[in-house]
C-alpha cells in the first residue's frame, strides 16, 4: 500500500481496539505526531482540568481528555489512562450534578476494565 492515509496499516496490529471503533484519519494522526505535539495537547488537556473548578461542568473537561487520550494513543498506554480515569473518578463521583451523568458511567465502564475482578 502506498501513500496518504494508509500508513496506518503497517502499525495496525499495536492499534488496541475500542469499542465504538477508531478513526481512521485520527489513527494516521496520531501515529504521525511527533512526542512534543502529542505532549502540548496533553498540557492544554491538564491546564484546562487544573481550572475547571470554576466552569459549571467539570466533567465535560474530564470526558473530553479521556476520549482525547484514547484516540490519540491507539496503541495503549494503559497505566496512563487508568490514572487519568482514577483522577477523574476521584474528582466527579462524589458531584451530585452527575449522579445519572452517561459520561461518568462510561469513564466508570472503562476503568473497571482494567480489573478482572
Amino acid at each position: 500500500m502506498s501513500g496518504g492515509g494508509q500508513s496506518w496499516e503497517f502499525s495496525k496490529e499495536n492499534i488496541q481496539p475500542i469499542r465504538g471503533g477508531r478513526s481512521v484519519a485520527t489513527i494516521d494522526e496520531a501515529l504521525h505526531s511527533s512526542a512534543d505535539v502529542l505532549r502540548s495537547e496533553r498540557q492544554q488537556f491538564e491546564d484546562e482540568i487544573r481550572k475547571s473548578d470554576d466552569c459549571t461542568d467539570p466533567l465535560d473537561v474530564w470526558y473530553r481528555y479521556y476520549k482525547w487520550f484514547e484516540e490519540h494513543y491507539p496503541s495503549g498506554k494503559e497505566t496512563q489512562l487508568r490514572k487519568l480515569l482514577e483522577q477523574c473518578l476521584k474528582t466527579c463521583t462524589s458531584d451530585s450534578r452527575y449522579k445519572n451523568d452517561e459520561r461518568l458511567l462510561k469513564i466508570w465502564l472503562k476503568y473497571v476494565r482494567f480489573y478482572s475482578e
